[in-house]
């Protein structure tokens, strides 16, 4: 759990010869002292466990996940040949008449996954620049919240994507320390079901 993940995206895998991230944005010390307890952690884990079709198990992980990262919204989506494919959306049961807005939400995962680290907009002061334009259109429709896509990895494979919406303003630095820590930990959990 320790060890970095690989930081950019080259050639259809995330290359490990650049920048190295641990369990975040924010770095070494610091991520590891901004994670979530591990009861509530273990929580999370629980409900990812708790249903029996994967796709009811996705749907209650990101009502969970909005409520304790205080989104409006939160989606999960999975790759899909070249494509991310939205699997679920927080409070919703049938996301199927809103085309338009799941359009949206999976041209910002896929930007996140064509990147192949966490994409934040609006960005952070002094963040490196990123290719924002679909988080910032999505951004644009939801009434200007903010937006925060992380990957979800598999042996330095990305293979799905989170999207969390907050409509009260940024991701603080810390928060997002935590949200990447909860997806380096139930991320490859979430693969394996869905593959099964």
């Amino acid at each position: 759990l320790l060890a970095p993940t690989p930081a950019q995206r080259s050639a259809g895998r995330i290359d490990s010869r650049t920048e190295p991230r641990l369990l975040g944005s924010q770095g070494g010390s610091r991520a590891l002292k901004e994670t979530l307890p591990a009861a509530k952690i273990l929580d999370l884990f629980a409900v990812a466990l708790s249903h029996e079709k994967f796709a009811d198990a996705a749907s209650a992980l990101v009502t969970e996940l909005a409520q304790r990262f205080g989104c409006s919204q939160v989606s999960i989506g999975f790759l899909r040949q070249r494509d991310v494919t939205i699997t679920a959306i927080s409070h919703v049961t049938d996301f199927r008449e809103q085309q338009t807005l799941v359009s949206q939400i999976a041209g910002a995962m896929d930007e996140c996954i064509d990147q192949g680290v966490t994409v934040q907009f609006p960005p952070l002061a002094g963040a490196k620049p990123q290719i924002t334009q679909f988080h910032g259109s999505l951004s644009k429709r939801q009434g200007g919240a903010a937006i925060c896509s992380v990957p979800i990895a598999r042996a330095g494979m990305p293979r799905g994507v989170l999207t969390f919406e907050r409509a009260d303003g940024y991701l603080t630095g810390p928060t997002l320390a935590q949200i990447e820590h909860v997806v380096a930990l139930i991320g490859p959990l979430l693969i394996l079901r869905r593959e099964r």
